[in-house]
């Protein structure tokens, strides 16, 4: 993950330039944001209270904001929030970030030019500021002008079924392999792609009213600033179909949700702690016993399940282009981890659940035996279910139509034509829009299961857009799994069930 954290840091690239009394600047300009220097791709953290902005503040007072205020009403730019001094940093990695001189305005198709000429003036105007200061004559100061699009809540939900139509269903593949042949011919986005899908995508909380949305993300590699030509192309080819379907590309990845890390023997209480913050659920609490628990669970050996009898290994695809990630353990000593046993009505509720739950016979029981066809049994808008090590029982909607998915780890496989960076297909089933996580660190892996407490899938991996209040996970449908297991024994293995003991 770190080559992901490294190009995320990178800025983007600049649109054009300009000179201030401290030297030249690069000025970015991309849909809803303008900044000086090139803005990080989103998203970002701000923080008020960082020890920067109260320095530049006790220097300065509010001497930057109301210039910047000044430059805006000269330039009729009306903001929807106070201008402010934050530090605006990539997620998680703080030593990245600079003061910055925020403005949330509102954006049209006037914005582009004003916005970066007002950028330029308030850049010229805080380098100045800074330049008569003796404190702060080293420090550099950012403009970002960004439209409410780009700070605003969104909401994801599946195709309710007034507008999920058999047409609709049959034609998703012909429009994928369009826009994917737009994709791969622009060299802005091509081998860029992480991932295409279709969803309902908006600001509404009514999700139903939410536009019907073609949704693409691309790795941070990706220059946003020559994405124009490839959306203007897409809209195009979408303008042939019925559908009404709207485009959005912005920067993301698939998020993988591995086991937990080894806790190592050097480390302190506070960075074992910190650990179990990142891979547990923030609800648990945490005490020394707890902690001694945890290190004797390792130093017991209890970690030690058994020894691999067979794995797919990350090359393998289903006959139908979905990713395999499955292993056959060989226990030692007769040990077995977990019981199949199903969340009880506490449980449930417990997770803060209480509607759309499975039926009452599927709760607290064991889990059954998959549906004759598995996976594909489920009804696209269907509720399904799964119960994560972090975050416990949640629910879904599942979607019909699969996703194409390129995850960051096929960088690492190489063929003898090099990089194996094939796409795979996957399932998807969707988060309540008010739910926030679906899944997390320590949950890959989850059996996903139907309302009567079938198997009918195992979580592979999730996806959060950007500022989205939900998320959704890609499944690999057991049906798959056991019939690529089959395949893989060659014969050896011809009958698969679910353990009911």
């Amino acid at each position: 993950m770190s080559s992901i954290r490294s190009a995320r840091n990178r800025r983007t690239e600049h649109s054009s330039s300009d000179s201030s009394e401290v030297g030249q600047f690069l000025v970015s300009n991309v849909k809803f944001r303008v900044a000086a220097p090139p803005a990080r791709p989103l998203p970002v953290d701000d923080d008020l209270g960082h020890q920067d902005c109260i320095f530049i503040h006790k220097a300065l007072g509010n001497a930057l904001e109301d210039g910047v205020d000044n430059i805006l009403e000269a330039n009729n730019i009306k903001p929807l929030e106070p201008t402010s001094l934050v530090f605006r940093s990539v997620q998680g990695d703080s030593s990245q970030g600079q003061p910055t001189i925020l403005v949330v305005a509102d954006w049209d198709e006037t914005s582009p030019p004003t916005w970066e000429r007002a950028v330029k003036r308030s850049k010229r105007l805080v380098d100045a500021t800074v330049l008569e200061s003796k404190q702060l004559r080293a420090m550099d100061i950012a403009v970002e002008f960004i439209a409410k699009e780009l700070t605003l809540g969104k909401y994801i939900s599946a195709i309710p079924p007034q507008e999920f139509s058999k047409s609709l269903a049959e034609a998703w593949g012909e429009i994928k392999y369009h826009v994917s042949d737009i994709l791969d011919r622009h060299p802005q986005t091509k081998e860029r792609v992480t991932s295409v899908s279709l969803f309902k995508l908006g600001f509404s909380d009514d999700v139903d009213k939410n536009p019907l949305t073609l949704y693409i993300s691309l790795d941070y590699e990706s220059e946003e600033t020559k994405w124009p030509p490839v959306v203007e192309e897409i809209e195009k080819c979408l303008d042939q179909y019925p559908y009404d379907l709207r485009v959005h590309l912005e920067h993301n990845c698939p998020t993988p949700f591995p086991g937990f890390e080894l806790l190592l023997r050097n480390m302190t209480s506070e960075q074992v702690e910190n650990k179990l913050d990142d891979n547990y659920s923030t609800d648990r609490r945490y005490n020394s016993t707890y902690l001694s628990e945890i290190t004797a669970f390792f130093d017991n050996g209890n970690h030690i399940f058994g020894e691999i009898y067979a794995a797919s290994g990350y090359r393998r695809r289903s006959r139908h282009n979905g990713r395999m990630d499955w292993a056959l353990i060989r226990p030692l000593d007769g040990r077995r981890v977990g019981d199949n046993k199903l969340p009880t009505t506490n449980e449930w509720r417990a997770n803060k659940k209480y509607l759309n739950l499975p039926l009452f016979t599927a709760r607290g029981s064991r889990l059954k035996q998959p549906p004759p066809n598995g996976l594909r049994d489920v009804l696209n808008g269907e509720h399904i279910y799964k119960n994560g090590t972090s975050t416990g029982p949640t629910i879904g909607v599942f979607s019909h139509i699969k996703s194409d998915v390129r995850i960051h780890d096929d960088a690492h496989l190489v063929t003898a034509l090099g990089p194996d960076i094939r796409t795979s297909e996957e399932f998807v089933y969707i988060g309540d829009p008010q739910s926030d996580w679906l899944a997390k660190n320590g949950d890959s892996g989850s059996v996903v299961f139907d309302r009567e407490g079938r198997a009918v899938g195992l979580l592979f991996r999730g996806h959060r857009a950007q500022n989205a209040n939900n998320t959704y996970c890609y499944i690999t449908p057991i049906e798959d799994i056991f019939n690529d297991i089959k395949d893989f024994s060659k014969g050896s293995i011809t009958e698969i069930r679910i353990a009911e003991v």
